[in-house]
């Protein structure tokens, strides 16, 4: 009997829930998920240390080098423009500290790795 393929999608979905529970097991706070503005999506909204923490997913094997890689400069510009959207339509947490995460969920021989690469756009904003 033939396995079926998991897709892309499939995979993306696997990794941010398991990227969730990564993230709330280090002691983050759950805010939200997959919030869009236009065609921009943030995978991922927590809060840890009075700190408003977007997170970018990326999952796969790494069989083609660091996914974090994929995270372009047009990408990291749309995701900050949704990320200050977010903001601006929740008031609540106009007093935090921003910044922008890439977390990696590796699917591998080994089992399921993360790395979380804090501030992975290189400045608050």
């Amino acid at each position: 009997m033939q396995q079926r393929r998991i897709s892309k999608k499939e995979i993306g979905e696997r990794g941010e829930k398991l990227a969730l529970k990564y993230l709330e097991s280090q002691n983050y706070e759950y805010v939200d998920k997959n919030y869009r503005f236009g065609r921009y999506e943030i995978d991922l909204i927590f809060v840890k240390d009075k700190t408003l923490v977007f997170v970018e997913v990326k999952s796969g094997g790494g069989k083609f080098g660091n996914p974090v890689l994929r995270i372009t400069p047009k990408k990291m510009s749309n995701l900050i423009s949704a990320a200050e959207n977010f903001i601006f339509e929740n008031g609540e947490f106009a007093d935090f500290q921003f910044r922008m995460d890439a977390l990696v969920v590796s699917f591998g021989k080994n089992g399921t790795e993360f790395e979380h690469y804090e501030n992975a756009f290189g400045k608050n904003f």
